[in-house]
């Protein structure tokens, strides 16, 4: 199983709307994983975090929202009254907290005894 993580507090700006979207606000702690999976019977083998693939996807959907606003300036894309600030703020948000550890990305290994 994988799994989007959180440390103990998020940043206001990943707990709205976009960040319910994105999966980001309902993200739990990776040791809430592995107890969910442990009340269910499961025994946990390993724990792999992959915080580096959660970076990378963060800053290509960066890179993808700043591509598509120049594209809207230029009148090459028509998505009229779409306000590109809270995504890109959101998206500066969830880099910064990758790098800081309080956002990452696991998969946990588990089996059923």
């Amino acid at each position: 199983m994988s799994y989007l993580t959180r440390g103990p507090v998020l940043p206001e700006e990943l707990s709205g709307l976009l960040a319910w979207v994105a999966r980001i606000a309902d993200a739990r702690p990776v040791d809430t994983y592995v107890r969910y999976l442990c009340d269910a019977g499961f025994l946990v083998e390993r724990v792999e975090p992959h915080d580096e693939a959660l970076l990378e996807m963060v800053n290509q959907v960066c890179t993808k929202l700043r591509h598509t606003e120049i594209l809207v300036g230029l009148r090459k894309l028509e998505l009229a009254g779409v306000d590109f600030t809270p995504a890109k703020k959101m998206a500066r948000s969830a880099a910064s907290a990758v790098q800081e550890g309080g956002l990452g990305y696991a998969i946990i290994h588990a089996a059923k005894p």
